[in-house]
């Protein structure tokens, strides 16, 4: 197979691992952070309110993992059926 498409092929499978997590996982993870935390809590480092660490999980679901998914799943995609 060609190594650009096994490439492409792999970045595809990554999108839709990520837009599936967007779907199923990301509404349980918020749903637990809202009902975990105490509602004056406080991150430790970053001094973050649970909106704020919201906001900052939804950004990374929504934004950092689709490019880091797209591009291991080309990696992936090309170094191993990329002959």
């Amino acid at each position: 197979m060609n190594p650009m498409l096994a490439g492409a092929i792999g970045s595809l499978i990554g999108v839709v691992i990520v837009v599936i997590a967007n779907l199923v996982v990301l509404p349980f993870v918020l749903r637990h952070q809202e009902t975990t935390l105490a509602s004056d809590w406080r991150a430790p480092v970053l001094g973050w309110s649970r909106d704020q660490l919201a906001g900052g999980t939804k950004f990374m679901y929504r934004f950092t993992m689709p490019i880091l998914f797209a591009f291991l799943g080309f990696m992936f995609g090309k170094e191993v059926f990329g002959v």
